[in-house]
């Protein structure tokens, strides 16, 4: 035998009025078929109404072929009060060509779903899942299915609309993960491919990874949607790879609603790389009442080419967004549309990028849309050592004399060369703020950096000295631009004619300062101050203790 075909509604059963169960339990394929399809409801199980049960329990393919169709409910399963049955479902080691059509899989009624897993042959190269074609649903009990395992060197997958979506109706959905396997180039999941949601229980979908070499991916309306009653949301963590470069994401794509529960996806990263970026309407949207949603960041990297983002993409009820950051110090797309009339996030969050402070996306990047102020860097000029050498506190980076770098909100001891991409800022950014760097000079010693212009080569009464050595080092940038100036003492240069208040050290004999008789002169010349004017850029990166990266 070559092939079989099984026609629709060959197997079919049906009952009617409350009058019974199915019966069909088992069914066995010929060993030596290379094909099979499968007809519409061919082997459906439905109990109308009643508390009559199922019977089908499994489904083993037969080794040997390479393609195989399960058309439309072809092993559906539904009871109105009673038991489903399936449990398993194997298809065949060598098969090449899976096509599960609409509901092939679909189990639901009253009762709990008993079907844990579904694992896809190595090997398999072209992969269809329909509408709804592994969902599950009951409306009085949870669903099961925990694991969806999709082989290695799939080289094209479709997932349908609610082609895995679980419905729980008194207890939690079970599905954790999804792993889609490398070697997608492509990939599109359906409107709520993936979704869930759960009365009076939580949903258990922690996180879903998308494949590296993945370049175009559109996710579809709700694909990831949980929604909650009576309990929580567990989706934490969405993995976009490195060298995507077209993404659309659909509205509500990864929307989160938990009613007397929590969400929690706490961060979004858009990787570098990306080219054209399309994010609908609440794509991020959090919803719980009564407790505090956890998404805190939004990432968008530099360098795309067209991004647009619909109302409310990032908005949350209620809202905790502290920051969307766009990993740039260009502008990052060439063409930028957001909605006119809502925003995409909370109107709390800031917007920060790694340009200029004070940029705006509508009239220094030409979005379309509502405008949004961006938090950049801000400069820091030296002036005073044209022949001296600035030398960086920090032992993990380079700071000279003629590099320009960044300093960014809430920066407290961190320099960064120019154009390097800082790490993500920590909250609060409540200011712009550096540690101020030591610098050497031949026969001299910088005492420290004024925050005004030097009079007669000191720094004038009532300006801040800040010192370089010590413990008040620090300098909040309140400007676009801050000037601090170089404060030296010659070292050949007598002490001053009285001692620093509290030092009580009185020079040796022959010391510098002392007299011959070891007391302290008193014609001593006044300290002798060069400044010398030049200008350097420094920057750090940002966050209250923002950590760097290095140029790459």
């Amino acid at each position: 035998m070559q092939n079989l075909d099984i026609a629709p509604n060959a197997f079919l059963q049906v009952v009617y009025g409350g009058s019974g169960s199915n019966t069909l339990a088992t069914v066995q394929f010929p060993p030596s078929v290379d094909r099979i399809e499968i007809g519409d409801s061919a082997f459906r199980q439905w109990v109308e109404s009643g508390q009559g049960s199922n019977a089908l329990i499994g489904v083993e393919f037969p080794a040997g072929m390479e393609s195989l169709t399960v058309g439309n409910r072809a092993f559906g399963q539904s009871t109105s009060e009673g038991a489903i049955a399936l449990e398993f479902v194997k298809f065949p080691d060598g098969l090449k060509h899976l096509t599960l059509e609409e509901n092939a899989f679909f189990t639901g009624g009253g009762a709990s779903t008993r079907l844990r897993s579904i694992e896809f042959p190595e090997g398999l190269e072209t992969l269809e899942l329909g509408y709804a074609a592994l969902a599950q649903s009951s409306t009085t009990g949870h669903t099961t299915l925990e694991t969806v395992t999709f082989p290695e060197g799939l080289q094209t997958l479709s997932v349908g609309s609610g082609a895995i979506s679980q419905h729980s109706g008194n207890g939690p959905t079970a599905l954790k993960s999804i792993e889609f396997p490398v070697g997608l180039t492509s990939l599109t999941v359906g409107n709520f491919g993936v979704s869930q949601t759960s009365l009076n229980g939580s949903n258990v979908f922690e996180f879903v990874v998308f494949p590296e070499g993945l370049k175009t991916l559109y996710v579809a309306y709700a694909a990831f949607y949980q929604e909650a009653t009576g309990g929580s949301n567990a989706l934490k963590s969405v993995v976009f790879p490195e060298g995507l470069e077209d993404l659309s994401l659909a509205a509500s794509a990864f929307q989160q609603s938990a009613t007397g529960g929590k969400n929690s996806l706490e961060s979004v990263t858009l990787p570098d790389g990306l080219k054209k970026a399309s994010i609908g309407a609440a794509a991020f949207y959090q919803s719980a009442p009564g407790n505090v949603n956890p998404l805190t960041r939004v990432s968008l990297p530099g360098g795309m080419t067209s991004l647009s983002v619909d109302r409310l993409a990032f908005s949350q009820s209620p809202s905790s967004l502290e920051v969307l950051e766009f990993r740039a110090t260009e502008t990052p797309a060439d063409t930028i549309a957001f909605p006119a009339d809502n925003p995409i996030a909370p109107a709390d969050a800031a917007w920060l990028w790694y340009g200029v402070d004070g940029a705006n996306t509508g009239t220094d990047w030409g979005a379309t849309g509502r405008a949004y102020d961006l938090a950049g860097y801000r400069q820091l000029a030296l002036e005073g050592i044209d022949d001296a050498t600035v030398v960086s506190r920090q032992s993990d980076t380079v700071f000279s004399a003629t590099g320009d770098s960044f300093a960014y909100p809430s920066t407290l001891g961190s320099f960064a060369e120019p154009r390097v991409l800082a790490d993500t800022p920590v909250l609060p950014f409540t200011e712009w703020g550096v540690v101020v760097p030591n610098a050497e000079r031949v026969d001299h010693t910088l005492v420290g950096w004024c925050t005004d212009p030097l009079v007669d080569g000191k720094c004038p009464d009532g300006s801040d000295l800040i010192s370089v050595t010590g413990a008040v080092s620090e300098l909040a940038l309140l400007d676009p631009l801050t000037t601090v100036y170089a404060v030296w003492e010659s070292a050949s240069e007598p002490a001053p004619d009285v001692d620093p208040p509290g030092n009580g050290v009185t020079p040796k004999p022959g010391a510098p300062g002392a007299g011959g008789n070891g007391e302290l002169s008193r014609t001593g010349a006044d300290s002798v101050v060069a400044a010398m004017v030049s200008v350097l850029v420094l920057a750090a990166a940002g966050g209250s203790l923002l950590l760097r990266r290095r140029r790459s």
